[in-house]
């Protein structure tokens, strides 16, 4: 699990996601073939897939990758907690 932002360098905002390879995060649903980034579109949270180096670029690995599944599933179950804008690894 790593924190990355978008390669757009148009972006006019600072944009940043949490990129999943394997599915750690264990969620339903995801094709744990394929990378994927979780991050914060309003007006929820969505889970894309991606190529890393293309689309996203690594900026650091989370460090405590189990606090960060408790995060995001407390987030999930909470329709108007922003998790990226908030709680930034």
């Amino acid at each position: 699990m790593q924190f990355g932002k978008p390669n757009l360098p148009e972006l006019p905002i600072k944009h940043f996601g949490i990129m999943d390879a394997g599915n750690r995060f264990r969620l339903e649903g995801i094709d744990s073939s394929r990378p994927v980034v979780l991050h914060q579109i309003p007006p929820k949270i969505r889970a894309e897939s991606i190529r890393v180096d293309a689309e996203w670029t690594v900026v650091k690995r989370v460090a405590d990758e189990e606090a960060a599944r408790i995060r995001l599933l407390s987030a999930l179950n909470k329709s108007d907690n922003n998790v990226i804008a908030h709680n930034c690894e």
